[in-house]
Parts: C-alpha cells; structure tokens; sequence
C-alpha cells in the first residue's frame, strides 16, 4: 500500500484516512464546545461586563404560589417569598386542599404582610389537572400585570430574586425565565445531575440567544394577558402535565423572551429523594417536548453524532496502530482524548458554575458515552407508564 515516509515512521494510506477522520471530528467537536455549548457562560459574561441591558423600572408582580396542602413546603418557600426587597408585589397562594393547618399558617402571617393572600381548590373539586386550575384560579385573582409561578418547596435563594428577574422585562420582553437548582439530603446520581445541567444548557442556552421553547414552572415570569389571550390551559387539558413548558412555549416568540440565570435570581427546589424527583422530571419531559414548538434542537444531535463519532474513530487509531505497531499514530489518538476530556471538562464546569449545578464535570466524558444508553432506559420507561400522562385515565 502506498504511504508516505515522517522520518522513520511510514503512514499508509488506511492509517492517514483513520487519523484525519478522527482530527476532523476532534475539531468538530471543539467548535460546538466553544460555540453552543458555552452559550450560558459567555452571557453571563456579557452581563458581568455590563453589555446587557436591564430595565430600570420596577413594575409591581403577582406572585402565585401553588401548594399541594403540604405545610412543610409552605414553609421553606413563603418566608424566603415574603421578605424579597421589592417595592410592591404580592403573593397569592394557592392550595391544592383546605388543609385547616395552611390556613392557620397564613392567618398568622397575614397581620405582618398585608400583601399576602390565600385561596384554595376544595378537596371535591373536579378538574381535568387540579394544578392548571390552582394557576388559573391565582391568575384570576392576580391584580398586577405581570405574574410570577413557582411551586411550594421553592424557595428564593436572595431577597433580589424578584428585583433580578423584573430587571428583564425591557421594551419588548414579555416573559422571563429562570434556573432552578434541586436540593436534597439524598444526592442525586451522577448521571442525573449531568442530565439537569445538560438539560438547562439546553433550554437556557437557546433563551439568550432568542431561540427560547420552554421555562419550568418553579421560577417563570410572564404577563398576565399572554395566560388569558390564549385562553390558559385550554389547548392542553388532555394532559396532567405541561402548565409551565407546553403553555409557556405557546405564547414565546424570537422577541419576547429572555433567559435569567444569575446567582441572586436562583430558585432552590427542595426535595425529598432528589433521584426520584428527578427521574419523574425527566419523564415528564419526555412526554411533553414532543408538543413543544421549536423543541427540537438539530445542533445538538448534530454534536451527539460527532460524539460518538470521534470515541470510535479515536479507538480505532489507537487499536490499528497498536496492531500496525505504529506508535505514532497511537499516541496521536490518545492526545486527542485527553484534550476532549479537558475540554469538555472545562466547558461542563464552566457551565455548571453558572447554573449551580452539582455535576461532577470530570466525568463528562463517560457521560457522552454512557447517555445514549440512559436516553433508551428512560425513553422505555416512558413508554411503560405512558397512559399516566393523560387526564382521562384519572377517575372521579
């Protein structure tokens, strides 16, 4: 076979093809490491140097707080709710119940704060999602124009949570949405923090740069007429689910949406077994991205592909040349896995810094190789318990 001569060593024509295959997916996938992936740190960057702009006015907020009559996650969220620094904004809680203890709680609390406020779907009440009429109930009785959601057992991080995220609503900004970090005293497996962060880059990542499709009901801003203009949950009452994303996703558009990721806008979500929740989080997406508009991210699969595609072509340079004994060509192979993981490593931790997210970004690399295994595992599962997704399945 023909081949051409570096000093001593000889290439041959099959050994050339290998190495330069295996180079170019090594540069493809440093070109989205430095482009997609690191949308979220380059805008936080942005912000930092002052290059974004933030409204100075402060309009006045509804805060709906919805609570599935558990007390105890009243408790961790309305307190951290309640003493924001914001000149005028109110809460309305909503309880999923007539829990005479929630009640108790808020008569106590409504002497101190005047602008806190109570309501609740009776225990007979029948509704085809009882979450979508608590939110709908809470958008009734919201005053102010815009509206902020989020969910008993969320609590603000800062007293500037909402200072932080009203600063977004500029001229044309209709909806905000921002990051949620899960807290537990059982810590997640690694694999599912990776899927968080991932999955956050995603969503977040595509915000910054006007390609927004979703936000997650424990930390979302939006006007009040967007809920009514599209008359609420209307188009998506045959599913448990999708209050936050699937309603969300209908009323953003390229213009009027903006991400919000900074540390003092942080939303921590408490949670009893974070493996669990997690695990139900990621079903739930499963279902409802497939009603998402713009859901669908080719550039990611894209990188995927390249993945996948540089691991072989990479093992297969250091076998051959092994087998070949050209120990150029393997050591070649080997630099260029260490790179990528240094790479990817630093491109998770960059991003994970960011986010607040716990992921252990040194296995990045085995997270690459692993997901798609993950991905089918729950894609199955999905399948499995698909009919829970539907509100006719639920009996009254």
């Amino acid at each position: 076979m023909n081949g051409f001569s570096l000093s001593y060593i000889a290439f041959s024509q099959t050994e050339i093809i290998i190495l330069f295959v295996t180079a170019v997916l090594f540069l493809l996938g440093c070109l989205f490491n430095i482009t997609v992936m690191m949308r979220c740190p380059h805008y936080a960057k942005l912000v930092r140097k002052g290059k974004v702009w933030f409204s100075a006015a402060r309009p006045p907020v509804s805060v709906i707080l919805y609570t599935e009559d558990n007390i105890e996650a009243l408790k961790v969220s309305l307190p951290a709710i309640l003493e924001q620094d914001y000149k005028s904004f109110e809460v309305i809680v909503v309880n999923d119940g007539a829990s005479e203890t929630i009640k108790d709680y808020i008569k106590s609390l409504t002497p101190v704060y005047g602008n806190l406020y109570y309501t609740f779907i009776p225990v007979g009440a029948h509704s085809l999602s009882r979450k979508k009429l608590a939110i709908t109930i809470g958008m009734k009785a919201a005053k102010y124009d815009i509206v902020a959601v989020t969910e008993a057992g969320c609590r603000p991080v800062s007293d500037k949570w909402l200072e932080t995220m009203m600063r977004n609503f500029t001229t044309d900004i209709e909806i905000v949405i921002g990051n949620t970090k899960e807290i537990s005293d059982i810590r997640a497996k690694w694999y599912l923090d990776f899927y968080r962060l991932v999955f956050k880059m995603k969503f977040l990542g595509r915000a910054v740069i006007n390609r927004a499709y979703m936000g997650e009901g424990s930390n979302m801003f939006f006007f009040k007429d967007l809920f009514f203009k599209i008359k609420g949950f209307s188009e998506h009452l045959d599913i448990v689910y999708g209050e936050d994303d699937v309603f969300i996703n209908r009323v953003m558009t390229r213009r009027n949406t903006r991400g919000e990721f900074s540390p003092e806008a942080l939303v921590e979500n408490y949670c009893e077994n974070n493996n669990s929740s997690i695990s139900e989080m990621r079903l739930r997406r499963e279902f409802t991205q497939k009603l998402l508009k713009g859901a669908s991210s080719l550039v990611l699969g894209c990188r995927k592909t390249v993945s996948w595609g540089f691991y072989i072509s990479a093992v297969t340079s250091m076998v051959y040349g092994v087998v070949r004994g050209n120990v150029v060509m393997s050591l070649f192979a080997l630099l260029l896995v260490v790179l990528w993981w240094l790479i990817e490593s630093a491109v998770f931790r960059s991003n994970a810094r960011v986010l607040g997210s716990p992921a252990k970004c040194s296995a990045a690399i085995l997270y690459d190789i692993v997901s798609p295994v993950i991905d089918c595992r729950f894609r199955y599962k999905g399948r499995k318990t698909l009919i829970k997704n539907y509100t006719w399945r639920i009996k009254r």
